[in-house]
């Protein structure tokens, strides 16, 4: 069986499912130096294996999420400049909510 990752905007990714398990939220904001930074890439990936789980972009007003992520996992998120002044920036330990 499969659950499927769903992300405000970009791709769809299909993961195991794991049986007996709640399944939540990992959202945020993307800013750049304390204002919005809208349409910016944002990756979602399992921390202990560094595996891809979903990719979306930040809506027009900085917004992301993932919903159907499995609770007891924990994952980290990185965000990208699109103009690739800025480097990527981490957001570690992300647990589901």
């Amino acid at each position: 069986m499969i659950f499927r990752v769903k992300c405000l905007r970009g791709l769809d990714i299909l993961t195991p499912l794991i049986k007996n398990v709640r399944y939540g939220k990992i959202k945020g904001t993307t800013k750049q130096q304390g204002a919005i930074y809208p349409f910016c890439k944002v990756s979602l990936f399992d921390k202990r294996t560094a595996k891809l789980i979903a990719e979306t972009t930040s809506s027009e007003n900085g917004e992301y999420i993932f919903s159907g992520v499995p609770h007891g996992m924990i994952f980290f998120v990185m965000a990208f400049d699109n103009k690739k002044q800025f480097n990527a920036v981490i957001q570690d330990n992300v647990v589901p909510k």
